[in-house]
């Protein structure tokens, strides 16, 4: 079933007036993203224009109908898999394929998609010594026995960050495959690469944080020749509760403050700080092209009213083409 989203264009940009060029919002598709974490549910794009997600939409009959929907920049969405009630189960997308995990088999795919699989699956075995990848949509179980391994994609292996040797030298960071071969011997000091990765298509790259009060370690890993760059940015005072995620996008950095004193986003772009919204933004996730967040948007919602927050698009490389401070960061 095909229907048609209403979008509403809208901005709340902090100490100016609205501007409504920048954002879209698909107020008919209510989600619930605070219960979620990526690679057992969130947002995922499955191209510059479509994204999938977990939501409840009301029929014609205004009956709510739960499942995970293909939502469409242009305003239609599709729900791909109908949801019969609410026991545990998670979703998630990696190569092409949407995998729907849950011991009560209560779901049933409703449309197949033309390109892509959808999966369904009752478990998830967790091998020995295996760590759940968000990047793989399943676990992976660790080549080794030292070190610290990051998962990549599949078919890139691991990154292996062994920070001292049993000498006492600090070893390099390198990539191995599934038996801890090396692979590729990275210019890169053991234990720079920190944090889970997650994996920018449109530079080829990998990218990865670790927060540091209210500055954050920030790095990317290139896949075409495997090269690397690495940065410290601060932030205000405001980044020093912990409670931030940071989003590398084609023009600069989308942060989301999850702080006490209440939920905010900005953008940074070179030297340039922009304040947009006072309202949380969960899941967010960038588009293959690097040029837009979309996250879910609203207040935690409790009980029958938790499906709260709506679907809500950011193009931050039309934001920063009107600030006329272009840039192309990595």
């Amino acid at each position: 079933m095909i229907c048609f989203l209403f979008l509403i264009l809208s901005g709340c940009f902090e100490g100016s007036s609205t501007d409504s060029r920048f954002y879209q919002v698909f107020d008919k598709i209510k989600t619930d993203q605070f219960t979620r974490s990526y690679g057992r549910g969130g947002i995922y794009w499955v191209s510059d224009n479509r994204l999938i997600l977990d939501g409840i939409v009301k029929n014609k009959q205004g009956v709510s109908e739960h499942g995970v929907y293909q939502v469409t920049l242009d305003g239609t969405y599709t729900r791909l898999v109908e949801i019969l009630d609410f026991p545990v189960w998670y979703y998630c997308f990696s190569d092409n394929i949407l995998y729907v995990r849950n011991l009560s088999k209560k779901f049933n795919i409703v449309t197949e998609p033309k390109d892509f699989e959808i999966r369904k699956e009752v478990r998830l075995d967790k091998p020995d010594d295996s760590e759940y990848s968000p990047l793989r949509c399943s676990y992976a179980k660790r080549p080794g026995s030292t070190g610290g391994y990051i998962s990549l994609l599949k078919k890139d292996g691991y990154i292996r960050n062994t920070y001292v040797t049993p000498e006492g030298e600090i070893t390099n960071t390198i990539i191995v495959n599934d038996t801890d071969e090396t692979l590729v011997e990275l210019n890169i000091k053991a234990g720079e690469l920190i944090g889970r990765p997650s994996f920018l298509q449109d530079r080829n790259a990998y990218f990865g944080y670790i927060q540091q009060d209210n500055c954050a370690l920030l790095w990317w890993l290139y896949r075409d020749d495997w090269s690397s760059k690495t940065e410290k940015r601060c932030f205000g005072g405001w980044a020093s509760s912990g409670s931030i995620k940071v989003l590398s996008t084609r023009v600069g950095l989308f942060v989301v403050d999850y702080s006490r004193k209440g939920y905010k986003t900005y953008l940074f772009s070179k030297d340039q700080e922009f304040k947009l919204e006072r309202v949380s933004a969960r899941a967010a996730t960038v588009s293959p092209d690097g040029c837009k967040v979309a996250y879910a948007s609203g207040k935690i919602g409790y009980g029958k009213t938790r499906f709260s927050q709506v679907l809500k698009i950011f193009n931050v490389c039309q934001f920063i083409k009107e600030q006329g401070s272009s840039t192309d960061e990595s």
